[in-house]
């Protein structure tokens, strides 16, 4: 993606250490490319003037995209990723200077603490996208990749920056819809060490997908064991466990408010010694199109 973006961007250059040209490109690969950009490596744009006060993180560059027409859509600044006390600085400065949040980010931490799941040491840090709108139209983004260790801040004016925030702050106070039964938190058994998983887990309205890494010396069968005791304990009806040497998976079912809930646990041994991925699939089958394809998908895991 990277490269395509390239071909079509006009890349100012500057005299700034190749580390930094490489990690703003892989920032700018880890996001969604546009074709009409300028890219600024290491420095702001020329002659920019910006309504909202930028951070004074370690800069890595900026991303001008100035659309079909040449006019000034929207301009990115990427930063290396500063730790989470200069992040809330950052935030209460916009806040201090009447930037109104929409409460994205906040909404997306309480509904990830109340869907249970693995619970794993140190907890999964959830990358932070928010959006601020302040006047006459203006709007900043924030996104952190944790892929690319960055932190963007996007500027946006116009039209399409006061759809956004109409929008955003009109969702923002709406009440989230009733969560699925809550999993019940998952606990390491003994002698296993549970971490976040290399890929991420997913939570909707009705569906969740939450993972580990699990590291120790105790069995397939005494690790999944352990975690099914866990959910029937919590309410779960367990099914009859599948197994080999190298899978555990046993599925469970709930039952709320009229609704009939499926997930599927799975532990699969991973590519070192006493190494375990750990992955919990649950949906609502009564609001699926297609009920059959969960269960199929899983089984072939």
């Amino acid at each position: 993606m990277f490269a395509s973006l390239l071909l079509s961007a006009t890349i100012a250059a500057s005299s700034v250490p190749k580390t930094t040209a490489e990690k703003l490109a892989l920032a700018i690969a880890a996001s969604q490319g546009k074709q009409n950009v300028s890219v600024y490596v290491g420095t702001l744009p020329p002659d920019a003037h910006f309504a909202a006060p930028l951070p004074r993180f370690a800069l890595l560059g900026s991303v001008v995209d100035t659309g079909p027409l040449g006019a000034v859509q929207a301009t990115t600044v990427y930063y290396e990723m500063p730790d989470e006390t200069a992040l809330k600085g950052y935030v209460s400065e916009l806040t201090r200077r009447h930037w109104k949040s929409t409460n994205v980010f906040q909404r997306a931490q309480e509904e990830m603490t109340a869907r249970g799941g693995f619970v794993v040491n140190p907890p999964p840090q959830i990358p932070r996208t928010d959006l601020f709108c302040g006047a006459a139209g203006q709007a900043v983004m924030l996104q952190q990749n944790k892929f690319a260790h960055s932190l963007a801040v996007s500027l946006a004016g116009g039209r399409q920056s006061v759809a956004m925030c109409a929008a955003m702050t009109m969702m923002s106070a709406m009440p989230s819809p009733p969560p699925p039964p809550p999993l019940p938190d998952l606990k390491s058994p003994p002698g296993i060490t549970m971490q976040e998983a290399p890929t991420a887990g997913m939570f909707e309205d009705f569906n969740a997908t939450t993972r580990a890494r699990l590291t120790g010396s105790q069995t397939l069968a005494n690790i999944g064991s352990a975690f099914a005791s866990q959910l029937t304990a919590a309410g779960w009806s367990a099914d009859p466990v599948a197994q080999t040497p190298a899978l555990y998976a046993q599925g469970f079912r709930f039952t709320s408010r009229g609704h009939h809930y499926r997930t599927i646990l799975v532990i699969a041994a991973a590519d070192r010694p006493q190494t375990y991925d750990a992955s919990l699939d649950m949906r609502d089958l009564d609001a699926k199109d297609e009920p059959g394809n969960f269960e199929s998908r899983i089984i072939m895991h």
